[in-house]
This record gives structure tokens, sequence and C-alpha cells, in this order.
């Protein structure tokens, strides 16, 4: 598509805003009852306010808490490599010229990972998924380290998806001062100094008046170019030409300074007159970007819609507040048990009376009789509302995966268990997340990996691709523990296999049973299901000089070893004297 007009972007954003709206009233009860500083509406500061005093039992922050500790080691961990890269063509032999191209791929993607913060932006982006089922970040490339993550707080962006359900449009709201806007979006002449023809007239006034503190609200909108052409985008210095389109411009701030924003989170634009007359600065940037470079991880996503839905976070919100309520019946019935309600004489009026620990009333002998009783008798079931309290959060333990994650601590300390009994019923347990991971790798893995590709690539600092491999599209397969729960069965039913094959064998006292199992095919099939680093496995031509050299090294020892034996022989032979009856003599004779 050509360049979009200031009305036109304006009309996307608010179609993309309608359609967040209807998510934002589920969002505020989330956030109120599990992570009340995750949500941004408002204009909200960090101001260091508590937002907490609807939480009076966090067990749903603890979980929390332990879910997303549990998805970076399960799914994303550092310490150890989460994904191999495979072609997107089957083949049926890999060389090695191409296993050594993976590997270094492979490593200098880890190694940039690793340089990033990306590690440091994941454990965020699982905490908003797991309390309100979206999440989003951009992945931007870097000078020094390759690219770098910048995350967005849940109420601030809206996006919407094609019709594969890739995310392909995106609006965010964000805020500079008008010193950050100078320097972000101003230009220098040659003589150093900024071109103010670029910049609103709003902005110039207040740099001016020196108030660079003063605070801008701006918008970006993201969308694809309908008329793409990666050949004219090649040759195009217009980064409208791009594959995706990108638009920032200022939302406004009226006379006063001050801005506004409508309920749904999203501030509303009011620029001023004289501004609308700067008919050069209609937009403060027009980029584009060859990639999508913002990536919306979701739990769930229903047919035609586009955010995610049935979290943890959702699933548990029902238990979570039951849990509050009942918080507040347990402490009442154990401050009326502790202090009752007491009734005393009318006579104690006229005196100081006191009910504490070790407080003394002063009475006459006639109002000795008449001191302080309780109002009633209170015999609460304290023992039912905290058996209740805890069966309710078991049930926000398991919406959050808790007992999923800390399933193999706290099975080590079983003694007859054995590791092999405790890694299979760890796999068959991270086996219910499966369903889960098929869309996480869609809108969080695969993006991460194919932008990374992108961008390393453009910069040249992914090592030459072999010939065989040009034409082909480069695509990760998932080697972390929740990737490899899901293959789980199919270890399991190897090894089952094999045992049973070597039982029949010995049972029967029949070996050739054993050559009915192909045992490299079972050794590769195993690897791969265990996701065994391809470095540690012997590809097919390597394997096949490997078999040919042991054999041909057996045939040269078989005939050393007949060869000493006739040797041997020969030398027994001419030492047996002649004419003793031996059996020389009867071979002779």
């Amino acid at each position: 598509m050509a360049r979009l007009s200031r009305s036109e972007v304006e009309g996307i954003r608010q179609a993309l805003k309608t359609e967040m709206h209807r998510h934002l009233p589920k969002w505020r009860t989330l956030a109120k009852f599990i992570a009340p500083h995750r949500l941004k509406e408002n204009d909200q500061k960090v101001d260091g306010r508590r937002k907490d005093e609807n939480i009076i039992n966090n067990q749903a922050g603890r979980s929390l808490r332990t879910f997303v500790s549990g998805m970076m080691n399960g799914a994303t961990p550092r310490s150890r490599p989460w994904f191999n890269l495979i072609s997107a063509s089957p083949k049926s032999t890999k060389s090695n010229d191409e296993a050594r191209y993976y590997a270094e791929t492979e490593k200098v993607l880890d190694r940039h990972f690793q340089i990033s913060n990306l590690y440091r932006v994941l454990p965020m982006t699982y905490k908003d998924v797991g309390v309100f089922s979206n999440s989003a970040f951009a992945m931007l490339p870097h000078a020094r380290y390759g690219f770098y993550f910048y995350p967005f707080a849940i109420g601030t962006y809206a996006f919407a998806s094609d019709r594969e359900g890739k995310t392909d449009m995106f609006c965010r709201d964000f805020t500079l001062n008008v010193r950050q806007v100078v320097e972000t979006y101003g230009q220098l002449d040659q003589n150093g100094k900024i071109i103010w023809n670029n910049l609103p007239i709003m902005i110039e006034e207040r740099y001016k008046a020196a108030r660079y503190l003063e605070e801008i609200i701006l918008t970006q909108v993201i969308v694809p170019n309908s008329l793409y052409n990666p050949m004219k985008a090649k040759q195009s210095l217009d980064p409208s030409d791009k594959r995706f389109q990108s638009y920032t411009y200022i939302l406004g701030s009226n006379a006063s300074g001050t801005t506004q924003q409508n309920p749904t989170g999203f501030r509303e634009a009011q620029m001023t007159d004289v501004d609308e007359k700067r008919s050069t600065h209609e937009f403060l940037k027009v980029g584009g970007y060859d990639y999508f470079p913002v990536i919306t991880p979701r739990w769930e996503v229903e047919p035609e819609g586009y955010y995610g839905i049935d979290g943890p976070g959702e699933i548990a919100l029902a238990d979570i507040q039951t849990l509050q309520e009942q918080e507040k019946y347990r402490m009442e019935g154990i401050a009326k048990l502790v202090r009752p309600p007491m009734v005393g004489h009318s006579s104690l009026r006229r005196h100081a009376s006191s009910i504490l620990a070790g407080g003394i009333t002063y009475v006459d002998d006639r109002g000795m009789q008449h001191g302080f009783k309780p109002a009633f008798t209170l015999n609460p079931q304290l023992s039912e509302l905290v058996g209740s309290k805890e069966e309710i959060q078991s049930y926000i333990k398991t919406a959050f995966y808790e007992d999923l994650f800390l399933q193999l601590s706290s099975q080590r300390t079983i003694s007859h268990v054995t590791a092999a009994q405790i890694n299979q019923q760890t796999a068959e347990t991270m086996a219910a997340m499966a369903p889960v991971l098929g869309q996480w790798d869609h809108d969080l893995s695969s993006p991460l990996i194919e932008n990374a590709l992108f961008i390393l690539g453009e910069s040249g600092k992914l090592p030459k691709k072999p010939e065989s491999l040009q034409n082909d599209r480069l695509v990760p397969e998932y080697i972390s523990v929740l990737a490899q729960a899901s293959k789980a069965s199919l270890t399991a039913s190897q090894e089952k296999y094999v045992q049973f094959v070597a039982g029949t064998a010995e049972m029967l006292q029949d070996p050739t049973l054993l050559k009915m199992a192909d045992g490299e095919s079972l050794i590769r099939a195993y690897a791969e299901n265990e996701g065994i680093s391809p470095k540690l496995v012997l590809d097919e031509v390597q394997f096949k000089d490997a078999r040919e050299a042991a054999l041909e090294a057996q045939a040269q020892q078989a005939q050393q070893e007949a060869a000493a034996q006739q040797a041997a022989t020969a030398k027994t032979m001419a030492d047996t004297p002649i004419g003793n009856g031996s059996a020389l003599d009867q071979l002779i004779g």
C-alpha cells in the first residue's frame, strides 16, 4: 500500500483500541487480585504506592512466581540449549558441511541471546501471559548486541492477527519528555542546529522555553504493506516500501500541558490549532520493517479471536476471589475468639474500664458482681475454614501448574523411586502442557528465532550457507524439557520395544531375533526424541565410514589370528620327533 494519511492511521488505531477494550475489564479484575502492578492505564506512573489492598491471601502471587520459574527452566532455559535448527525441506541425509553450518548458526544465535536482554524480558513475558493470557515485546536491531528487546505493559498496546493467526498489526501508546522527543525524532543541520520544521510547534515552543521534562504522549502504529515487493523494497530508500509500515505521531496535549486518556487506557489526540497548520509534521516518523518486530505470546486463542484466553490467571480467578472472602471470615472468627464483644454493668460507665491483659478496672463493692462478660459465646469452626482454605489453595496451585513444576524436587526424597521412574513420571505430568506448547511455539519461540536469523543475517553475523541449503528455509526444533515431555511416550515405547525384543530372544534361545531391531535407526530416533545434540551423534555418512572401518579392522584381526594359529601349528609339528608313534607318525604313514 502507499503511505497512509494521518486519518487512516488513526482509524486503524481506533479499531485496534476498540477490540482491546473488550478485554480490559477482565484484565482489571485479574490485576486487582493477582498482579496489581502489571496493568498500566490512566497514565499511571511508578510511584511506590501499594496497590494490593484487595489481596489478603497471596497464594496466587506465590504460584505465579513458581509458574514463571518453571516456564523459564522448562521452555527457554538460559543454562542449556533449548532449540536446534533443521531444514524445512525433509532430507534423508545430512552432509558434514550442513551439520557444521547448523551447529555454528545455533552457536551464534545462542551467544546473541545470552548477551542481549532476552532472558531479562522473558520472565516478565511469562508473568503477563500467566496472569492476563497475553504479552507483547519488541525485537529491534542493535549495533552491539545484534538485537535488543523492549517489553510493553498490558493495557498500553493493541494488536490484530492475519488469517493464519500471526500478529501483523500493532499499536502502542508511550510517553517521552520534550528533550527525548527532540533527541529521538529531531534532525540537525550542517551547523549542528535543530531543524524545527520537522517537529511540531508545540515541541519547539516547550523546548525553547526550557520545559525539557514536560511529558508528551505519542503513539506508534505498525501495519502490513499490502503492495510489498521484495525487489522494490531492496532498491527503494522509502521506508514505507518495507514489508511492514510504521507510523509514529503525537497524540497531543492541551494548552496547560496536561494529557487526557479515555477509559480504554489509550490517550485521545488533542493537537493544537497551530500544530494542524504545520503540515510537514503529520507524522514524527514514518519507518518500515522487513520483518514484524513485535512478538505477542498468547495462551490460547479462540477462533476468529486476536487475544489469548483461559490462561492460569483466568482459570484460578474464581478460586482466588473465594479465597479472599474466606480469609476475611477466618480472620473475623479469630478476632472474635481472641477479643469477643463484651457487655458490662452500667455502673462501669463512670469508671475507667479495661479488658486488656494486665489492665485494672476499679469499681465499688456493689459493682463487683457486675463485671465484664462476653456478649455471646462464639465457637468458630476454624478447622473447617482452614481445611477449605487449603483446598482452594490447591486449586490455585493446580491452575498455575505449581504441582507440575515442583514434582521433580518433591520426588527426589523418595529413596525407593529410581531416577528413570522420576523422569518418566515428571515427563508424563509435564505432557499436560503439550496442547499449550503449540500456541507458544507459534507466538513466541518461532518468531523469536526467525527474527534473530533475519536480523543477524542482514548484519552479516551468520556463517555462510552451504550450496545444498541455499534454497532451504531454516526452522527451529525445540529440545527443552517441556518440548521433550511431549515426546516422552515415543521414548518409552522405544525402550519397551528393545526390552521386549531382547527378552523374547533370550526366552526362545534364538539370538537371530535380535536382528529384527534396526539398531542404528533406534539410536537416531531415541537421540532425536531426547533432544541429544547432533554433535554427539554421527551422521549417516560418518557412521557408514566408521562401520566399514570397524568391519575391516575385525577382518584384519581375524586374519592375523588365523596366521598366528597356523604358525603355531607348524612350529609344533616341526618340534615333534618322528618314530615315537605320535600323531605326526600316523599322518606321515
